[in-house]
């Protein structure tokens, strides 16, 4: 993945995924390309590794922040 291609990480529990993957589909809708677990996790890597990686590759951090986080 070309992770500098994108411009936001967003950040959820597992608990808020229907809101996280909300708010992903309307940045993406607006063109605004969205890195999110788990869906750009490549198979076979480090879930961690993935994340630290697309953190540090992208430019804006959205963060959901609930009762479940």
């Amino acid at each position: 993945m070309d992770y500098m291609a994108d411009n936001v990480f967003i950040s959820h529990s597992s608990q808020d995924k229907p809101v996280a993957d909300a708010v992903c589909a309307a940045l993406e809708r607006a063109s605004i390309r969205c890195w999110i677990a788990p869906r750009d996790v490549q198979p076979g890597r480090s879930f961690a590794g993935e994340i630290t990686r697309a953190i540090q590759h992208s430019q804006v951090m959205v963060l959901i922040f609930s009762a479940s986080s």
